[in-house]
Formats: C-alpha cells, structure tokens, sequence
C-alpha cells in the first residue's frame, strides 16, 4: 500500500476551490449537508480520481490536473496524495471541490539540511509565528510565495533562532520560543536538526515568513538521516529541490545536472516520507 502524502488546507496563502465532475452518486448518499473531509487522488486515464474512504467521488479533469503537476510527481513516486474537499450534498445541486493552495506550494521549495533532521509537527494557524523584517541575504524575490523549511536553534537564554540555511531569517518572539525551546535542545542532544515548516509570501509590502511548530518529543522513527550528497554548507538550498539543474544551484556547491539528479530524487522521497509522519496533523489544524 502507498504510503499517503497530506497537502494541507490552511497555512499556505489563499486556498483555491477546485470542481470535481462526474460525483458518484452512491458516494454522496452516504453524506448531508457540507463537510470537509479528506480525499485521496488516483490516477485515471486523463483525469485524477478522488476517492473517499475508498469509494469513487469524482473526477478531477486533465486541464487542473496539469495545474498540478506536483500530484502526478507524487504518484509517480509511489505516494498517494491527500487533499480536503468540500462536499455539498442538496440534490441535484450537490457538488464537490478539492481545497488546494496555489500551485507550486504543495511541497517545500528548499532542501532539507545535510545532517540528520527531524519535521516538527504543525501548530494551528492560531499559534503560527509571522517574522517580518528578513534580511536581504536569504536570496528569495520579494514576490515569490513558497513553502519552507526552516532550521531552529536553541539559545543559552532561552531564545530560539530561525534559519533558512545559514542564513539568520529571525528570532522567534519570546512567548513563541518558551513552548518550542525544549524541544530544539532535546534534538539538538541527539544530534538531530529540528525543522519546522513556514510560508514565505509578501504581505502589505513587506517580506513574511510564517512558521507552523508545536513541541514535541524527541522520537527516533521520525529523523531522516543525514544525506551523503552534500555538506553542511550547502544545506537548505533556496531554489526548488525538484529541479536538477546544475548551473542554477552551482553558487550553492550543489552537485551538477549529470551527478545531483539521483540524489535529488534520493532527497525528495526521504522528504516526503518525513512530512507523511506530521502531515495527519497539519491536516486537521
């Protein structure tokens, strides 16, 4: 069985609300009123299919599909991918449509680090943590919307710092790092990085990097291990991980277009089978 990837509904920008066609009806029966609930997707010839609980819902028809070529990446990888859709059931006015962020944010847009890491689960959007004035050398276009991961580290006096590679993005507000500073330390003993997820989005003007981490445990089964494909210097590259192309990452000492696809795809599915562990929890947040 594959394993499932989540895509989460909140956290990522706008959500888009997009129409499945031709609703099963003996599925719909089973419902009332509007829910959200959580779908998977399966290919189809020319479409995807969404199923719920295992019984067919409706289709997602090739011109969104190709919107979305993360899904088909998924799929291809052996993933099932998870998504919410809201289903109204009222006759023949029933409908059903998936909850996606903007394509391109259904997977995180930078490397995770070198060493050995671990995904911090996603606190709610209640207890998100918006840093503003990042730094110019963190080498994002203002104008970019992404999904990132982000280091954490644990300071002597309590603080907890953020990361996008080397580079400092900011320090977490005090009452944020309080709950999240024992977590960071109790990782970092183990010799693990602990890493949380962000949204990085221009807002009224200014950059914003928005970071979703509740505390938890240190748990071995969690951590990817340290990659062999890159140093420490070279970790959390900022231009996308699904794209191995040499010259495009060569100021990061990231391997060449011949030699960094294998470990590229090596990467991207120990990524992922990571965030499949937190990735229950960002759902229902």
């Amino acid at each position: 069985m594959a394993d499932t990837y989540t895509i989460p509904a909140t956290g990522l920008g706008a959500i888009r609300s997009i129409a499945l066609h031709e609703l099963h009806g003996p599925t719909l029966a089973r419902l009332t009123g509007t829910q959200d609930l959580p779908v998977t997707l399966h290919a189809a010839p020319h479409a995807l299919q969404a199923q719920l609980a295992d019984a067919p819902l409706g289709l997602l028809p090739a011109t969104d599909r190709a919107e979305y070529p993360e899904l088909d990446w998924l799929l291809e990888q052996g993933f099932t991918p998870e998504v919410t859709a809201r289903i109204t059931v009222d006759g023949l006015a029933s409908s059903a449509a998936l909850r996606l962020p903007r394509p391109g944010l259904l997977l995180p847009a930078n490397n995770p680090p070198a060493q050995a890491w671990t995904l911090l689960p996603p606190s709610s959007p209640a207890d998100a943590v918006t840093l503003t004035d990042l730094p110019d050398d963190i080498g994002i276009d203002k104008r970019s919307r992404l999904q990132l991961l982000t280091r954490l580290r644990a300071l002597p006096d309590g603080g907890v710092e953020v990361y996008l590679g080397n580079h400092l993005a900011g320090r977490l507000p005090d009452a944020a790092a309080a709950p999240l500073h024992p977590t960071v330390v109790a990782h970092r003993e183990h010799g693990v990085i602990a890493v949380a997820r962000a949204y990085y989005a221009p807002r009224r003007g200014e950059r914003t990097l928005t970071l979703y981490a509740a505390p938890a445990e240190f748990d071995p089964t969690h951590v990817s291990p340290a990659s062999p494909h890159q140093d420490a210097a070279s970790s959390f590259e900022t231009t996308t991980f699904l794209a191995a192309q040499g010259p495009r990452n060569a100021d990061l000492d990231t391997p060449t277009a011949d030699t960094s696809r294998t470990w590229i795809w090596w990467l991207v599915a120990a990524l992922i089978l990571l965030l499949v562990f937190a990735g229950a929890a960002w759902h229902y947040v």
